[in-house]
C-alpha cells in the first residue's frame, strides 16, 4: 500500500480550504487608493490573524473533546458546553450567534468578490450572458448574485429535506467535499498562468506586482501548485470499513460531471460570443 492511512488525508484539503480567499480582495483593487501597499498589508495581517485564531480555536476544541469523540458538525458547540459547564447556557448562545454571524458575513463578502469575477467573465463571453448583468445604481453583480443565491437556496432546501428524512448527513458532506474539490481545482490554473504571464510579459504595469526574479517567481507558482495537486489527489481516497484505502467513486464521478458541464457551458458561450463579434465585424464592413 503506497498511501498512508486515508483517515486524515482528506483533512489536508480542509486546512488549505480555510486559507483560500485572500485573492478575492484583489477584485476591489480598483476601489483602493493604493493597492500596491494596501493589498500586501491586508494579506499579511489577514494571514497572521487567521492562523492565530484557527490555532487558538483548534487547541481549545482539542483540549475539551477527545479526537475520537469529536463531531465534524457540532464540535465547536460541544467544546463550549464542556468548557462552560452547566451554567454556560448564555455564553453558548452568544458564541453560537457570533459564530453564525461570522459565517454569514464571510459568505456574503466572499460570494460578492467571486461574483465580480463571474460577471467579468460573462462580459467577455466565457460564461452565459445573463451572468453579466449588474445593478444600475451601484454597479453590483446582479445576474451572478441571483444565480448564486438560487442555487444555494435549492441546495439548502434539499439538504433540509434529506436531513428530515434521515439521510441528509452523508449527502451534505458529499456536497461539501465536491465543493472543496472543485474550488481547489479552480486554483490549479492560476499559478501556471501567473508564471507564464510574468515570463512572456514581465514589463506590463500591474496594480499589484509580486517582487522577485525568475527563480522566486517560479517557486511562488510551483509550491502552491504542487500542494494543490497533492491535496486533490488525496481527497479522492477514503478509508474503507476494513481499514484499507479505496477511491471515493461518487466524489470522482461528481467532480468529472461538474467539470464536463462547466466546459460545455463555457465552450457554448465562447462560440456565441465569437459569432456575435464576427457578425458585428461583418456589419461594420458592409456599412457605407
Amino acid at each position: 500500500d503506497f498511501l498512508p492511512s486515508a483517515a486524515g488525508l482528506p483533512f489536508i484539503s480542509i486546512i488549505i480550504f480555510n486559507f483560500i480567499g485572500f485573492e478575492v480582495v484583489t477584485t476591489y483593487a480598483g476601489d483602493m487608493q493604493d493597492p500596491k501597499k494596501e493589498l500586501p498589508r491586508a494579506i499579511i495581517w489577514g494571514g497572521l490573524l487567521i492562523t492565530a485564531f484557527y490555532l487558538f480555536a483548534t487547541f481549545g476544541i482539542g483540549a475539551a473533546i477527545p479526537t475520537d469523540e469529536l463531531s465534524k458538525a457540532s464540535g465547536f458547540i460541544d467544546s463550549l458546553r464542556i468548557l462552560a459547564g452547566a451554567s454556560g447556557g448564555p455564553l453558548i448562545l452568544i458564541c453560537g450567534f457570533l459564530f453564525l454571524f461570522t459565517l454569514i458575513t464571510n459568505m456574503l463578502t466572499w460570494s460578492l468578490g467571486v461574483n465580480y469575477v463571474t460577471q467579468h467573465a460573462a462580459q467577455y463571453g466565457t460564461l452565459p450572458r445573463f451572468l453579466a448583468s449588474k445593478s444600475k445604481k451601484e454597479g453590483m453583480p446582479l445576474g451572478a448574485n441571483i444565480t448564486n443565491g438560487t442555487v444555494i437556496s435549492v441546495l439548502l432546501a434539499a439538504a433540509a429535506i434529506l436531513e428530515a428524512t434521515g439521510g441528509g448527513t452523508d449527502v451534505f458532506w458529499m456536497f461539501f467535499a465536491l465543493n472543496v474539490d472543485l474550488l481547489l481545482a479552480c486554483y490549479l490554473f492560476l499559478f501556471p498562468s501567473f508564471w507564464q504571464l510574468r515570463r512572456v510579459d514581465p514589463d506590463r504595469e500591474r496594480p499589484y506586482r509580486v517582487k522577485g526574479g525568475k527563480a522566486r517567481i517560479f517557486l511562488v507558482a510551483a509550491v502552491p501548485f504542487a500542494l494543490l495537486c497533492m491535496t486533490l489527489f488525496f481527497t479522492f481516497f477514503e478509508e474503507a470499513p476494513d481499514g484499507t484505502d479505496m477511491v471515493n467513486m461518487p466524489l470522482v464521478i461528481g467532480v468529472a460531471c461538474a467539470v464536463a458541464v462547466g466546459e460545455i457551458v463555457a465552450a457554448h458561450s465562447v462560440k456565441k460570443h465569437r459569432a456575435a463579434l464576427a457578425a458585428q465585424k461583418s456589419a461594420g464592413k458592409t456599412e457605407p
